[in-house]
């Protein structure tokens, strides 16, 4: 039996499509700055403050159909308490793992600027989606086969609002209901 690698593209016969994760915010927990579980109807929601920095926490498994290497893109899905055009600084930081160890030196940070429509909910534009280098999820080894259950893979995510940076000018609450990972995968 062959076993085939699928680090830099897909072999013949094996067809990518796009597919997303959705963390939502029960499957969260508090991280830093006290933002608090809260409900925007019946949903579950983060709320953090315009003010200071917060942040929660996630541990999501790697998406066994995911095609290795390959970049994924993360957004957030939000609300805010005032309908209001302006900008929002919004950030994740991740860490690889494998078999419940780091496969990273140090956890990768990455920011956007995303633009409150106006209409109280955010859905971020494409541009200002949060790319997840996906050799840095693989770290250029063939951890992730089709079919290989033996790799045992997540992310550590801290998901945050930078509330005291400039370049956050909303002055509402910002209401995090979840956060959706959109990647490439075999089918």
């Amino acid at each position: 039996m062959v076993t085939t690698r699928h680090t830099r593209g897909a072999p013949a016969g094996i067809q990518k499509q796009y597919q997303r994760l959705f963390i939502d915010a029960q499957r969260m927990t508090e991280g830093d700055g006290s933002p608090s579980l809260t409900t925007v109807g019946i949903s579950p929601v983060w709320q953090f403050d315009a003010s200071k920095k917060s942040s929660v926490n996630a541990d999501v498994g790697i998406p066994l159909d995911i095609m290795a290497g390959r970049d994924l893109w993360a957004y957030p899905i939000l609300t805010m308490s005032t309908a209001a055009y302006a900008n929002i600084r919004f950030g994740i930081e991740y860490l690889p793992m494998v078999r419940g160890i780091s496969i990273a030196g140090t956890p990768r940070v990455i920011e956007a600027t995303i633009a409150a429509d106006g209409t109280g909910t955010v859905i971020p534009k494409r541009p200002e989606w949060l790319t997840i280098e996906g050799w840095r999820v693989s770290y250029k080894q063939d951890h992730f086969q089709m079919d290989d259950f033996t790799q045992i893979a997540n992310m550590q995510l801290e998901i945050y609002r930078d509330g005291a940076s400039a370049l956050d000018e909303h002055g509402g609450n910002l209401y995090l209901q979840g956060l959706a990972i959109l990647y490439e995968a075999f089918i």
